[in-house]
C-alpha cells in the first residue's frame, strides 16, 4: 500500500496493536496477528504495528496500510522515562510501511527537546522515501489537566511546523480540539486511551468528528474486552465514522 492510502478516506478507523512495544505483555493482545486479522475483516482503514510484528501482520492485512512505530520508552535508573528510536524509516519501508509513527513526550522539557529532534530526523528520512509521518504527543497520565493539555497542543503545533503529516492526539475536549484542528493543516486522529465504557467511547468519537477530527486511532478500546466484543465495537465505530453527516 502507498503512503497516500493512509489518508485517502475522510473519516478513518485505525487500529493500534503496537502496545507491546512500550507496555510489554498484555493479556488481550497475546495474539497480535489474530487481532490485526479481525480488525481488517471488520473494516479498519489501517494498522499501527511494531517493527517486529510488521511482516506477520502484513501477511494477513495486505489490503490496509501499515503504520510502523519507530520508538519506545522505558524507565531509567532514576525512575524517569527515556525515549529511543528502535527502528529507522528505511527499515520500516522494507517491512512494508506506508507510514511511520513516533511518540512526542511532553512531560519534561528535556524529553520534549529530544523528542522534537527525533521528529525532525524522521521527517527528513521519510520525506526522502515518500513515507508519511504520524506524530503522537503524549502525557504521563491518562487524565491530563488543562496545563498538560495546553503543552500537548503546543507540541502538536511544533510537530506540524516541523513537517508531520498526521497528528494522533488525546481527546482534549471539544473546544480545544476545534482550535487545534482549525490551526493544523494536516489530518488529526483522536486516540482511545485507557479502556472506557463503549457508550462513552462512541460519544467521544462523535464529539471529536464534530470538532474537526479526521478519524480515530484506537487499541485497548477496540480489542481490550476480547475478540467478540471487538467485533461489536468495530461495527459500532464504523457506523459512527460512516455516518453521511461527516461527508464533505
Amino acid at each position: 500500500m502507498t503512503s497516500s492510502e493512509v489518508t485517502k478516506k475522510s473519516k478513518q478507523l485505525i487500529v493500534a496493536v503496537d502496545h507491546g512495544l512500550y507496555m510489554g505483555n498484555m493479556a488481550k493482545l497475546d495474539d497480535v496477528v489474530g487481532v490485526a486479522e479481525l480488525a481488517v475483516r471488520c473494516g479498519c482503514d489501517g494498522l499501527i504495528v511494531s517493527p517486529g510484528f510488521a511482516r506477520p501482520v502484513q501477511a494477513v492485512a495486505a489490503t490496509v496500510p501499515l503504520i510502523v512505530s519507530l520508538d519506545t520508552f522505558w524507565a531509567g535508573a532514576s525512575g524517569g522515562e527515556h525515549g529511543k528510536l528502535v527502528a529507522g524509516v528505511d527499515q520500516a519501508v522494507r517491512l512494508g510501511a506506508a507510514a511511520v509513527k513516533l511518540l512526542l513526550p511532553t512531560w519534561d522539557s528535556g524529553e520534549l527537546s529530544r523528542g522534537l529532534e527525533r521528529v525532525a530526523q524522521v521527517v527528513r528520512e521519510a520525506s526522502a522515501l515518500c513515507v508519511k509521518v504520524v506524530v503522537e504527543p503524549v502525557t504521563v497520565g491518562e487524565h491530563p489537566d488543562d496545563a498538560e493539555l495546553d503543552i500537548v497542543g503546543d507540541a502538536a503545533r511544533v510537530a506540524t511546523e516541523i513537517g508531520a503529516d498526521i497528528l494522533k492526539i488525546p481527546f482534549p475536549g471539544a473546544e480545544r480540539l476545534k482550535s487545534w484542528t482549525r490551526i493544523a493543516p494536516i489530518p488529526v486522529w483522536v486516540l482511545g486511551g485507557e479502556p472506557c465504557n463503549k457508550d462513552q467511547v462512541l460519544q467521544m468519537v462523535r464529539t471529536a468528528l464534530r470538532s474537526g477530527a479526521c478519524g480515530v486511532a484506537m487499541g485497548r478500546n477496540v480489542w481490550g474486552n476480547g475478540l467478540t466484543a471487538m467485533e461489536e465495537m468495530m461495527a459500532d465505530l464504523r457506523d459512527v465514522l460512516d455516518d453521511p453527516q461527516w461527508s464533505p
